[in-house]
């Protein structure tokens, strides 16, 4: 995949812990939208801190939040369980989202 993106800019509320580290790749994205799932659901931000030391210990530490599966079904809890997995190499790729809901 071609990656377009040299820059990043964002609420650091959907940064992921690659990022934090000066690892920028493709797969930050699949993060974000992993928290942005989950917060529209869970109306909860993923991550909250005041500052940006406490923001990172927080980040580093996550353990993923669940979601109302009886409201929301499991399917959409597995979908923010791989795009919020840690290690970005393990981290799913959009297509494989796709397909889980398609």
């Amino acid at each position: 995949m071609k990656e377009f993106a040299k820059t990043a800019i964002g609420t650091l509320l959907y940064m992921a812990p690659e990022f934090l580290s000066g690892n920028y790749n493709y797969k930050v994205d699949n993060w974000s939208l992993g928290c942005i799932i989950h917060e529209l659901c869970a109306l909860d931000t993923s991550f909250f801190s005041n500052n940006m030391a406490d923001f990172v210990n927080i980040n580093k530490k996550l353990n993923n939040k669940r979601i109302n599966t009886i409201f929301y079904g499991n399917l959409l809890q597995e979908i923010i369980d791989c795009l919020l997995i840690k290690d970005y190499k393990k981290r799913a790729e959009i297509d494989y989202v796709l397909k889980k809901i398609g």
